[in-house]
């Protein structure tokens, strides 16, 4: 799929999310969604990203590499897939906290962001050296 493509697919999906993000806050909204249902554009967005990158991993393992993308070791696939999977553990675990688990505290849910935020914070750290 072509950048383009990828993009349109991110944007109309994330365009989704907000009418269906809207429409569930609203006051005067008879609509009892359950917050699952909300966020499932932006996890067919995330579906569709990690299926383009396991196609990747899989052909730079066929192969020995990967033809189509020489810039990207596997240890960076393995590293998006990775961030990847923190991102929708973050967005499933607020959907239980808003949909069921009220008494949940609130950092429990912020966790996966945290460690997602922290761990880019580390990874792109020493490239900043390189940069001067």
């Amino acid at each position: 799929m072509a950048f383009v493509h990828r993009m349109a697919v991110m944007y109309s999906s994330t365009v989704v999310f907000l009418s269906l993000l809207t429409a569930r806050l609203s006051q005067n909204s008879e609509t009892g969604w359950n917050w699952f249902f909300v966020f499932i554009p932006l996890w067919v967005c995330d579906l569709i990203e990690l299926t383009f990158l396991i196609v990747k991993m899989i052909s730079h393992c066929r192969v020995g590499y990967d033809p189509s993308d020489m810039c990207l070791s596997m240890v960076n696939k393995v590293w998006f897939v990775f961030m990847l999977g923190l991102k929708i553990s973050f967005q499933v675990v607020l959907c239980v906290r808003l949909q069921y688990a009220r008494s949940m505290a609130i950092y429990w849910v912020f966790i996966p962001l945290w460690l997602m935020l922290g761990l880019s914070a580390v990874r792109l750290f020493p490239w900043s050296s390189k940069l001067r």
